[in-house]
């Protein structure tokens, strides 16, 4: 099968945007997973390294060994999920809150300008269909995976 122009075009969009991402982890002198990490947790809610890894599709491995990396520098504590002996929660401490701030902040200043521009020539319904993609888009790939198994 052939790919087709869109999704070539999409492709190479979602590239650009990874790409960017790289470059504000370096505006910082951070690892990208580093701060792919911190964008995740910064949030304010609870998370544990299960939810990050299905939710960013970041390998296991790397996250554990972004952890520890965070852990030694003091910016995040493991706690423990009420009823589940095996699950922790990540959470930024204050010093990792306030370097998150720090590390995020010209990011974030970026992503909104971006937003602003792109909902005042487009509207905001472009968030919900690439959501709705992503969606159709993991779906298609578990039934490929599925089919190609023995």
């Amino acid at each position: 099968m052939e790919q087709s122009a869109d999704m070539r075009r999409i492709f190479t969009s979602m590239n650009l945007i990874d790409g960017l991402y790289d470059v504000g982890a370096k505006w910082n002198g951070v690892k990208v997973n580093i701060l792919y990490l911190l964008y995740a947790v910064d949030d304010g809610q609870p998370h544990t390294q299960k939810s990050i890894c299905d939710d960013w599709l970041i390998p296991r491995t790397t996250l554990n060994t972004v952890i520890k990396e965070c852990k030694a520098a003091g910016y995040v504590i493991l706690e423990p999920v009420p009823g589940r002996k095996r699950d922790l929660y990540i959470r930024l401490t204050e010093k990792g809150k306030a370097f998150a701030d720090e590390t995020l902040a010209p990011i974030y200043e970026a992503e909104q300008k971006a937003i602003d521009r792109m909902t005042r020539e487009r509207g905001l319904g472009f968030i919900s269909d690439l959501e709705q993609f992503a969606l159709y888009l993991r779906e298609a790939f578990e039934g490929v995976a599925e089919a190609e198994e023995p």
